[in-house]
């Protein structure tokens, strides 16, 4: 714009579509056999996760505003910059995930599996249920504001003083259907068991299994530098400074845990960078 004020402008859109499969912690047993009772060995998974059926594990567009300002005083006696920054992120379709847990399963996203563990704790008076097959579906939204300030000043030609501050406005909206099935069956021979689905968060019963969860965080955010360079090839400097990290929502999560609060840290620096044998 002038000698001493540069405008810049950067903006982005993006697109993901994301179909995860996989064995969670890469476990694989089989049950041995069981002569006695006629039962042959069944492949047992500990946990997987699959897409949900008809669905991608995440379909999501995201869409990024930053405006900044650059600037300095002629005599470079300060040296600034400032802006604001916009993110928002909008679900594409509904998506999620599918996990059978300790189960034998020959198709988990049809739910043909066999609680093999379950029938057998049976048989020593026991719970009939071990497994279960978890559907998590749903659709999240995010938006985050941040605005900004840093300057860089020049007390000496060998001092200088950097000092940033940054406020920041998070928002995450989650509309999630969780279930699990159950699958109780009084013979591992009885074909067509037919799962019972129940609520994966009891709190949802009342409301066909749908939860609607929201968080919202802001805090600011700063840092604080000095660096002296008492000769060309050495620098010494100390700085402190506050990170800040949303919070957030992970709908696949047993409730409560998937709640996550906000986080801070505070970092403190005291160091030297020098170059030699030039």
């Amino acid at each position: 714009a002038t000698d001493t004020l540069t405008v810049k402008n950067i903006a982005s859109y993006a697109r993901l579509d994301d179909k995860y499969q996989s064995p969670i912690f890469g476990t694989a047993f089989n049950t041995p056999p069981i002569a006695a009772l006629g039962l042959p060995s069944y492949p047992l998974l500990f946990a997987a996760s699959v897409p949900a059926p008809g669905r991608s594990t995440a379909k999501q567009s995201t869409t990024t505003e930053e405006l900044q300002f650059q600037g300095r005083t002629t005599n470079d006696f300060l040296l600034w910059q400032a802006g604001g920054y916009l993110e928002f992120s909008a679900p594409l379709d509904i998506v999620g995930s599918q996990s059978p847990v300790v189960l034998s399963c020959t198709n988990s996203t049809l739910l043909q599996c066999t609680d093999i563990l379950g029938f057998l704790s049976s048989l020593a008076g026991g719970s009939p249920v071990a497994g279960a097959v978890n559907l998590t579906t749903g659709r999240t939204s995010f938006r985050d504001v941040g605005t900004y300030a840093q300057g860089t000043f020049r007390i000496t030609d060998q001092l200088k003083s950097t000092v940033g501050a940054r406020y920041t406005w998070d928002r995450e909206m989650n509309d999630s259907f969780q279930q699990s099935y159950i699958f109780v069956q009084s013979s591992p021979f009885a074909p067509g068991t037919i799962p019972v689905p129940h609520c994966t968060n009891p709190l949802a019963t009342a409301t066909g299994c749908n939860s609607h969860y929201e968080m919202r965080s802001k805090a600011p955010t700063w840092t604080m530098d000095l660096e002296y360079t008492p000769i060309t090839d050495v620098l010494t400097y100390v700085k402190y400074s506050r990170g800040y990290r949303s919070g957030t929502i992970a709908p696949n999560v047993t409730f409560p845990y998937n709640i996550v609060r906000p986080e801070k840290v505070d970092t403190y620096e005291l160091g030297s960078k020098t170059s030699f044998a030039q």
